[in-house]
């Protein structure tokens, strides 16, 4: 699945600086789950929207809380 930075995707496992978690992409009529981190604290809850900051590999995203670059 290609992602690219800007996407938005809601969190599906909490999310901190050293801790990784998981989002939720919707393609079409499927769901992919991709393992997430972040450089942020504290903890970003499961159910937030976060924005796609960097894709390094494949099944992996870097993301960053919605509000913090607004």
């Amino acid at each position: 699945v290609a992602l690219a930075a800007g996407e938005i995707l809601h969190l599906l496992l909490p999310i901190a600086a050293g801790r990784t978690g998981k989002v939720r992409l919707h393609v079409k009529d499927r769901s992919v789950d991709l393992l997430a981190e972040t450089e942020e604290s504290p903890v970003i809850a499961a159910g937030e929207q976060v924005l796609v900051i960097a894709a390094p590999g494949e099944g992996h995203v870097v993301v960053a809380r919605i509000e913090k670059l607004s």
